[in-house]
């Protein structure tokens, strides 16, 4: 069995540089509501995660969106940085789709008890939304020779 952990905005283990709004106005979201900030709005929001057990994880990121592509007020290059043990990864999602999925962000090797943080920025022309992350175990080993 893949060990599995999902962290929600509502987690001891989310945390953002100031308070996020919340809200249930779009649909499909994890738990009982989603943080966001408004376009143009400066801020971050962070999950934190430790793996359980060594071994290759994949991260999943996931998020509510209102309307459809050219159609949604949510933003379209989201800045997302991962840290985990050596690296810090910048990448770039897009909120305006894939709304209520799970998006993979990366794979990344763990020993067990390290942490990996998801971090996601604020400041662009669209709303961002901070819903939830998962880390999923999808190989044993692979971390021990780092």
């Amino acid at each position: 069995v893949s060990p599995e952990i999902v962290v929600d905005n509502r987690d001891d283990r989310f945390s953002s540089d100031r308070p996020w709004s919340t809200s249930r106005e779009a649909p499909a979201y994890l738990g009982s509501d989603y943080s966001f900030l408004p376009a143009g709005s400066l801020g971050w929001a962070k999950w934190s995660v430790t793996a359980p057990l060594a071994g290759t994880y994949r991260l999943y990121l996931r998020w509510a969106t209102i309307g459809t592509s050219q159609k949604s007020p949510m933003e379209d290059i989201a800045p997302v940085e991962i840290q985990h043990p050596g690296d810090l990864v910048r990448t770039t999602v897009d909120q305006t789709r894939y709304g209520g999925t799970w998006v993979c962000v990366g794979t990344y090797p763990l020993r067990s008890g390290e942490n990996i943080e998801l971090k996601i920025l604020g400041g662009g022309d669209g709303i961002v939304v901070a819903d939830a992350i998962k880390l999923v175990r999808a190989a044993e080993g692979g971390a021990l020779g780092r």
